[in-house]
C-alpha cells in the first residue's frame, strides 16, 4: 500500500497508492517514515488514491501534530426535518514515539476520492501541508440511501456531508489545493511529474524561510 524513497531533492517522499488495507497500511507508513526521519521535508502523494477503509488515518496523521487537534465536523440525518442533522467533531492526537516536524507536501487529484479525500481533509485540517494538485472527488460518507424514481433510475443519496476543522463542506464539493498544478502533454510524452516538481518549489521555498536546506 506504501511507496517510498528518496526524491533527488533530498526531500521523503512516500506514496500512499490505496486504502483498502486497515491497520497494515498504517505500519508500512510507520516504517517508512522511520527511514525519511532525518529529510528536511516530505511529499506525501495520495494521487489517484480512491479509497478504502479509515482505519489507519488517525495513526498516520497523528505523525504530523503535537497535540489533540480537530480534523473534521460530520453531520448525519437524524430526523425528517430539513435541517435535522447530528453534529460530530473528530479530534485527532500525536501518534508514534516521535513527530515529524518538517515541512510537508500532500499531492492530490480529481482522482482522490472516499477514504483518501477524507484523509486529505485530515491533513489539511491540521494546517501542516502545503497541498499541490487538482481539487479531489469530494466523495467521502461512504453510506446513504438507495432511491428509485419513477423512471427506474437508482440514484445514491448520501446521509450525512462532512466538512473540514473550518466548516468548510468537503462533501461533494473536494478538497481544493492552495497550488493548483496538473499534469501536462508534455509530462506525458517526456515522462516527467510536473505537478511533483511544483511541489519540491513549494517545499524549497518553506525550507529556505524556515532555515533549513542549502538553498
Amino acid at each position: 500500500f506504501v511507496w517510498s524513497g528518496i526524491h533527488p531533492s533530498d526531500y521523503g517522499y512516500i506514496r500512499i497508492l490505496s486504502f483498502s488495507g486497515r491497520m497494515e497500511i498504517a505500519e508500512e507508513f510507520d516504517r517508512a517514515l522511520e527511514k525519511l526521519k532525518e529529510t528536511p521535508a516530505l511529499i506525501i502523494d495520495i494521487r489517484d488514491n480512491q479509497g478504502g477503509f479509515g482505519t489507519a488515518q488517525a495513526r498516520i496523521v497523528g505523525r504530523f501534530i503535537a497535540g489533540k487537534t480537530k480534523v473534521a465536523v460530520s453531520y448525519k440525518k437524524n430526523g425528517p426535518g430539513h435541517r435535522a442533522f447530528a453534529e460530530r467533531e473528530t479530534y485527532f492526537f500525536p501518534t508514534g514515539d516521535w513527530q515529524y516536524t518538517q515541512p510537508i507536501a500532500l499531492l492530490m487529484n480529481a482522482r482522490t476520492g472516499s477514504a483518501a479525500d477524507l484523509f486529505a481533509c485530515y491533513m489539511i485540517s491540521t494546517g501542516r501541508p502545503i497541498t499541490v494538485g487538482t481539487t479531489t472527488h469530494g466523495n467521502l460518507t461512504g453510506s446513504g440511501a438507495y432511491v428509485v424514481l419513477p423512471c427506474n433510475l437508482v440514484v445514491r443519496v448520501s446521509n450525512g456531508y462532512v466538512c473540514d476543522a473550518s466548516g468548510k463542506v468537503i462533501e461533494g464539493n473536494g478538497n481544493v489545493p492552495q497550488i493548483h498544478a496538473a499534469p501536462t502533454i508534455i509530462d506525458i510524452v517526456n515522462g516527467t511529474d510536473s505537478v511533483l516538481e511544483r511541489a519540491v518549489q513549494s517545499l524549497q521555498q518553506t525550507v529556505k524561510v524556515r532555515g533549513g536546506g542549502a538553498f
